[in-house]
């Protein structure tokens, strides 16, 4: 799992790395955006082994995924924090080891989404100081 946990975080810092220049509207819409896929594809997995029993798990976690996906990007960064960090704990608890999953995701998903849990609170903390309020993530 050492393995797939680094691809995970190797993913996460090449996106970074090339969105970290965007306009922080941008920033947030992708973060965002990818909250929304990232709990969406364990759907596509159920989908795929035809195992209608976790389907309303899955469903469950699109939905609380997605509100806190839409009040990070709407309202307040921090929910997109608290998304990425739960994520965390859907890919281990839930899917560790999976039925439906493939072996190594759960791995590459902890490297990712802890990676962009760290890097979300870096860029919170850096674009929200006293005097940039949530005006420089609304522009």
């Amino acid at each position: 799992m050492f393995l797939e946990i680094l691809i995970g975080i190797l993913a996460a810092v090449i996106i970074v790395f090339f969105s970290s220049s965007w306009h922080p509207r941008k920033q947030l819409k992708l973060w965002s955006n990818s909250l929304m896929i990232a709990a969406l594809i364990y759907i596509g997995f159920a989908c795929y082994h035809l195992a209608w029993d976790s389907l309303p798990q899955e469903i469950l976690g699109v939905i609380g995924y997605g509100a806190l996906a839409v009040l990070g990007d709407k309202y307040n960064p921090i929910f997109l924090i608290l998304g990425w960090s739960l994520h965390v704990l859907w890919d281990i608890i839930l899917h560790s080891p999976s039925s439906i999953a493939p072996e190594s995701y759960p791995g590459l998903c902890l490297g990712f989404d802890l990676a962009v849990a760290l890097y979300l609170i870096y860029w919170v903390f850096k674009n929200h100081d006293a005097d940039k309020t949530q005006s420089a993530f609304k522009s």
